[in-house]
């Protein structure tokens, strides 16, 4: 279980060309796994169920470990976009606040709700792209009162609808913190969370185009 806790680990720092570094990473990810797979056992005798032996409680502990392992190791590496320490630090409390195998289970079906969610969102952004395109490709628009009508979806699809339960008071401070459209798709599948980005910057892109063509023809 060590082994599994090391090795994902160690797939999310990544590795460096300097050997001397990878080295010091792979000493990281064992020493790491180590006081993760202590604080899991140690939680694991505090919190002994009646008539479960030590051992037994133990065993659990490591198999709930492998699987955890198993579920980090689905995802992309994060070496580009952070620190080796600040990744440990993050994986550990991933695997303290995983309690039992349906804690994972709950948070697997709340990323599929998220990927779902996120694919109807990108087939939003993805329409609103082809409409952007230039005069020469089939998709594109070329009149200028039909492009400012379809821009008026694009706030909608960046801004995260507030949760029901949101009291009417709070809703500014959420609309604020909510603002991003990565908060709409944090969680769910990377295939489409790299789709969904690309074509928000895509769309951005095109948006500048079409304002600077429409700039020179303002002063022409």
């Amino acid at each position: 279980s060590r082994i599994n806790v090391a090795a994902s680990i160690l797939y999310h720092i990544g590795s460096n060309e300097e050997k001397s570094t990878n080295h010091e990473r792979v000493l990281l990810s064992w020493r790491a796994s180590l006081q993760i797979m202590e604080t899991g056992i140690r939680e694991a005798l505090l919190n002994l169920k009646p008539g479960l032996q030590r051992k037994e409680a133990c065993i659990e502990r490591c198999r709930l470990s492998n699987i955890i392992s198993a579920f980090l190791l689905d995802f992309p590496t994060l070496s580009a976009i952070a620190s080796p320490n600040s990744i440990v630090d993050e994986i550990a409390f991933i695997y303290k606040s995983i309690r039992a195998p349906k804690d994972l289970e709950l948070i697997k079906l709340q990323m599929d709700s998220r990927t779902e969610k996120s694919t109807l969102r990108f087939i939003g952004f993805r329409s609103l792209e082809l409409l952007l395109q230039t005069e020469d490709s089939v998709e594109g628009i070329s009149n200028q009162i039909a492009i400012e009508t379809t821009m008026t979806s694009l706030p909608r699809l960046l801004r995260q609808s507030p949760p029901s339960f949101i009291p009417s008071e709070h809703l500014s401070n959420y609309e604020l913190n909510n603002q991003h459209y990565s908060s709409i798709i944090a969680g769910c599948a990377p295939s489409i969370h790299r789709c969904l980005t690309s074509s928000v910057h895509s769309i951005y892109e095109c948006l500048g185009a079409i304002l600077a063509s429409t700039l020179v023809q303002d002063l022409q």
